[in-house]
């Protein structure tokens, strides 16, 4: 069933580019975590932690698990 009011051809472009755009701002920003310089991790003392305790890892992991899970449930 059609709503009562017109509806543009435009409104459905921008309703299935929401979810594409949501996706890419959280790649964009795993990306950004990724491109991080490693004194701002507190990596400058040493040897890279491992990846159970690495920060980076972490952040660009839970980045892509909400794109995973935006794009299948959302």
């Amino acid at each position: 069933m059609s709503p009562p009011w017109p509806t543009l051809p435009a409104q459905g472009l921008l309703a299935s580019l929401g979810p594409a755009a949501f996706a890419g701002v959280f790649l964009l920003t795993a990306l950004a975590i990724l491109l991080l310089p490693r004194r701002l991790l507190d990596h400058d003392r040493g040897a890279t932690p491992p990846w159970w305790r690495n920060v980076r890892f972490w952040a660009v992991a839970i980045c892509v698990v909400q794109v995973l899970v935006y794009l299948v449930f959302g």
